[in-house]
């Protein structure tokens, strides 16, 4: 068993609402008939057990006619299929989390979109695959922030679902690219706890979508976050023996060190971008770009360099060796994959 695993560790399912008066319950249920059916279920005629979403869904709805913050909340965690506890909460607990609880609603929805971002071949002037970013989307169509996203998914223990719902997407957005194009698509090791179980829907998304394993290459990213270097590797194994690549993202400091970067043998290894901004500017920089294309030519691996927003940096970075460029100056991300001839102009 792994600590903090969602398959094998107890999560919280919803609340418990304590009434004073069984005519308030009725009143509650009827209000709830209006959203759902299936997400709550009566435990006796002065309690109600309410779904994570449907209770968040209805908040707003019942604060307007209940005084709710003398209500008593208590948050059950279970077990299986059995209550293990019940811990009191506060109402002004429950709706700090309430801005969180989205993240669900957005899974729920289908509101998980990718958008592509050309990944090109300089000397072949080829747009050699796409880097697939997840983003969501408001019920207004505006964007919500990737970073917002992620961290409000971490926060609520939906890092799991949303990671794995971002694969699946990014693999079904492959279908739109040609049969020779790559498909990156980014996973956060740290929502993966056991390869051979967490994956296997990314292994069908790729068969039913008709997508050969080897012209994925999975993308680690927030590396930084991994204290367990073993368990990462055994995910990329995984990967490795199913034919899919791997590519390790922003090397260039901190736990992307180049000691990590020799323990994983990735199949692509992607400069951080701190080291390209105004690369044709900063000689540290230059020479930094340099000890990593060396290293990852010594490994029979690909440097890639991303984050490329001038002619400028393309230039120096491509002197260097960087024959495979990402970044503004190829293309911005947009929600269907350009054309070769507009990625070079």
């Amino acid at each position: 068993m792994l600590d903090n695993c969602p398959l094998c560790m107890g999560t919280v399912k919803g609340y418990m609402i304590e009434v004073d008066r069984p005519s308030v319950l009725q009143e509650v249920i009827q209000s709830l008939s209006q959203h759902s059916q299936k997400e709550w279920q009566p435990v006796n005629h002065s309690q109600l057990w309410v779904g994570n979403r449907l209770f968040f869904d209805c908040l707003s709805f019942w604060s307007e006619y209940y005084s709710l913050e003398n209500w008593d909340f208590y948050e059950a965690v279970k077990l299986g299929s059995e209550i293990e506890k019940m811990n009191h909460v506060t109402f002004h607990e429950v709706v700090a989390r309430r801005p969180v609880l989205w993240v669900d609603e957005i899974i729920q929805r289908d509101q998980i979109h990718m958008m592509y971002q050309p990944i090109v071949h300089v000397e072949h002037k080829q747009t050699i695959g796409y880097e697939m970013l997840a983003r969501a989307l408001k019920p207004d169509g505006s964007l919500i922030s990737p970073a917002l996203l992620f961290e409000s998914a971490r926060n609520q223990s939906e890092l799991f679902r949303l990671d794995r719902t971002c694969r699946i997407k990014g693999i079904q957005a492959g279908q739109q690219l040609s049969q020779e194009q790559l498909i990156f698509v980014n996973f956060i090791p740290t929502s993966i706890y056991i390869p051979e179980h967490c994956l296997q829907t990314t292994m069908k998304a790729a068969y039913e979508n008709g997508i050969d394993n080897s012209r994925i290459v999975f993308e680690v990213v927030e590396t930084e976050r991994v204290d367990n270097l073993e368990h990462l590797k055994r995910i990329l194994l995984y990967y490795r023996r199913e034919g899919f690549r791997y590519a390790l993202d922003d090397v260039g400091e901190g736990f992307n060190d180049l000691s990590t970067l020799l323990a994983l043998e990735p199949d692509v290894v992607k400069l951080d971008r701190k080291f390209v901004k105004n690369i044709h500017l900063d000689k540290e920089k230059r020479d930094r770009a340099e000890k990593i294309y060396r290293l990852t030519s010594s490994m029979n691996a690909i440097a890639l360099a991303e984050g490329i927003e001038s002619a400028e940096e393309a230039r120096i970075l491509r002197e260097i060796g960087y024959d495979w460029q990402q970044g503004y100056y190829y293309g911005k991300p947009s929600f269907s994959p350009s054309s070769n001839s507009e990625v070079f102009l």
